[in-house]
């Protein structure tokens, strides 16, 4: 019985050594990180976390210190690892989230950044700075879909150009068959009907239109650009521990 009491003993003093020495290391990793240092925090925050503890700061910690160093690869793998984990509390569990989807705007990864965004608001619904960043990733996802589209369309028209200028020409009488049969439309019991030119646009006008598309992407921009820079995703959640 002795014997039993002894090894419990030996082994919570063993515990609470291994907590202090996590305690001792975060604090200076802390440090460090005050002083921009992010390599050496990151360095003395997995020694915390070797100890074998799972300390919590030393693990959302080191997710910060490799978000500033934009080691993307390991700031998600800590966030992440502290987001799943329900032994933590929500509103750490919605700190760890919301950082993970700065990490993923960053890598303009849209779909991840907008779950990731949802589930810190399950936890903590009513941060307004994930709301906002929510709705953020979600309009330029849209623009990045937009992008996307046009990239392609631009890419099939070069592909259709290719084609054209190494097709062999053909006589002229063949030539105009195949225009006259690509205007046609059939419309049930109808005639064919030829498709009528688009009227021309005079200079003037092309120049009014031009200068209000302009005008349109201008302001665009300055929407958006006044959007990001009210976001505050350059920057992860720094946990007061």
């Amino acid at each position: 019985m002795r014997a039993v009491q002894v090894a419990m003993v030996l082994t919570l003093v063993t515990v609470t050594m291994c907590l202090a020495q996590e305690k001792a290391l975060v604090r200076q990793g802390n440090e460090r990180y005050d002083e921009k240092n992010y390599e050496k925090s990151a360095e003395l925050y997995r020694q915390a976390l070797a100890k074998g503890g799972g300390y919590l700061p030393a693990k959302f910690n080191l997710g910060n210190a490799n978000y500033r160093m934009k080691n993307w690869e390991g700031a998600i793998s800590s966030y992440r690892g502290v987001a799943v984990r329900s032994e933590y509390s929500e509103k750490v569990q919605a700190a760890a989230s919301y950082n993970l989807g700065n990490v993923e705007m960053n890598q303009k990864k849209y779909d991840e950044a907008i779950r990731a965004y949802q589930e810190s608001l399950l936890k903590n619904p009513k941060n307004e700075q994930t709301r906002y960043n929510l709705a953020l990733a979600m309009q330029m996802r849209q623009e990045q879909q937009k992008k996307k589209q046009q990239d392609q369309q631009d890419k099939n028209q070069k592909d259709d150009d290719k084609k054209d200028k190494g097709a062999p020409k053909e006589n002229d009488k063949k030539q105009s068959d195949r225009n006259k049969n690509k205007n046609q439309k059939k419309d049930g019991n109808e005639e064919n009907k030829q498709s009528q030119e688009p009227a021309k646009l005079s200079k003037e006008d092309m120049r009014r239109l031009l200068q209000a598309v302009a005008k349109q992407e201008k302001d665009a921009k300055k929407r958006i650009d006044k959007k990001k820079q009210k976001a505050q995703k350059a920057a992860p959640t720094d946990k007061d521990w």
